[in-house]
């Protein structure tokens, strides 16, 4: 490699490296409780998309510890002035982050899919749909974390490069090849439920409001492509120095992907917290009638919804319902079926 002046070979990133690293670790984790009270708020119970969403952030965790060691052994400075001690325990550790990040990434989209069964239980193609997805991003998962993990013969030579008759693949290519997959189906599952949003039944501007949540999640996309650019020209000689942009993209991501994951469901507490005086329907009013002295009021509420509680997210979403209020499965109620009216007339009219 081209040698450097000892002006550069000064230059050293960590020290803006632990910032970056700790606040996007922090925000994950300010999302993931504040989806978990959204859920106590709304009397609702903890299901596959929450669990899921709290293993991935829990491994985000665990990454920014790798990350940290990393540091720790030279990331951010030049190669040439990092110890010769500190190179595979450096390698070691930026080994194990990436195999964070892809498991990370696929918790993120099943949890996002397996909240979409949730929220638009009543359509079965788009329930198929999302079958498919969960199946795609299993396997997308599975094959870039073997791969990863079993990039060189024997494992240890991932890490340790004085293991003679190691044997490696091009590694640049294939974080290529496995980042294209995995931008697609970002694109596929923000898409997936935009139909169905713009077919519910509200005011123009609550629906771009919606639609505007879910296409957060097109900025772990744009990082995602990105961090494809950026592996596309990292240096391989220089790894201390050059993997610096991908760390740092990795870890936007993954932590951006969770805090987008959970916006949707937070989205309850927000009203809870401070009301929702735009879109909020009254829930009776008094219409008197021709006949003399008869009283009529008139109740809108959505289907499945109760008085006990229950999330906005479910009032929303929820549109077929058994008889204890339990979706019911292989029912299918249009999406413009969803406001039950109740007529309630009192005879004789109250004395005065």
């Amino acid at each position: 490699m081209a040698s450097l002046s000892d002006e550069e070979l000064a230059k050293d990133q960590s020290h803006q490296l632990y910032p970056i690293f700790i606040v996007f670790t922090i925000l994950p984790l300010i999302a993931v409780t504040l989806r978990i009270v959204a859920r106590r708020v709304t009397h609702q119970e903890l299901w596959y998309d929450d669990w899921l969403i709290i293993v991935a952030v829990t491994l985000c965790v665990v990454q920014l510890s790798f990350l940290i060691e990393a540091i720790r052994y030279g990331m951010g400075k030049h190669i040439q002035v990092v110890p010769q001690s500190s190179v595979a325990p450096y390698l070691m550790y930026t080994y194990l982050s990436e195999l964070y990040y892809a498991v990370d990434v696929t918790l993120i989209k099943l949890s996002i899919l397996t909240l979409y069964l949730r929220l638009f239980n009543v359509n079965r193609r788009f329930k198929r749909s999302c079958h498919v997805m969960m199946v795609f991003v299993l396997a997308w998962g599975i094959a870039v974390v073997s791969t990863t993990l079993f990039q060189c013969t024997p494992v240890r030579a991932a890490w340790d490069k004085t293991i003679p008759g190691l044997k490696c693949f091009n590694l640049r290519a294939f974080l290529i090849g496995s980042n294209v997959p995995n931008i697609l189906a970002d694109a596929v599952i923000i898409i997936l439920p935009m139909p169905l949003l713009w077919g519910l039944k509200l005011s123009l501007l609550r629906k771009l409001g919606l639609i505007a949540l879910f296409l957060v999640a097109a900025v772990t996309t744009a990082v995602s492509l990105t961090r494809v650019i950026f592996n596309a020209t990292i240096g391989l000689m220089d790894v201390t120095w050059d993997y610096v942009t991908v760390a740092i993209l990795s870890t936007v991501e993954v932590n951006v992907g969770v805090c987008c994951a959970c916006m949707p469901v937070m989205y309850p507490l927000f009203r809870f917290l401070i009301g929702d005086r735009i879109s909020k329907t009254p829930t009776s009013s008094s219409n008197p009638s021709s006949g003399y002295g008869r009283q009529s009021s008139r109740k809108r509420q959505r289907l499945g919804s109760s008085d006990r509680g229950q999330s906005d997210t479910d009032q929303l979403w929820s549109t077929s319902v058994g008889g204890n209020g339990a979706p019911a499965e292989g029912r299918e109620i249009p999406m413009d079926r969803i406001m039950v009216t109740h007529d309630v007339s009192v005879w004789p009219p109250p004395a005065d």
